[in-house]
């Protein structure tokens, strides 16, 4: 996991912060069909305040993602 992380970031003087993001999302899709297929009676997700990203997991593993309603 990690040096797929760092493979993403790249080895300039700036990480490529979209490119983790994505193999972020990858790798934590990867784990939760594996929890699945496994026979994990339920995930919990610990979003971190990262909760686009989160959906976008949900969305991989092909459930259902309402944006949340704005607060006035």
């Amino acid at each position: 996991m990690l040096s797929r992380l760092r493979r993403a970031a790249g080895d300039g003087p700036e990480e490529d912060l979209a490119a983790v993001r994505a193999a972020g999302i990858e790798i934590a899709t990867e784990m939760a069909q594996r929890l699945i297929a496994e026979g994990a009676p339920c995930l919990h997700f610990i979003t971190s305040n990262f909760a686009k990203a989160t959906g976008e997991v949900l969305a991989n593993l092909g459930y259902p993602v309402t944006p949340a309603p704005s607060i006035p």
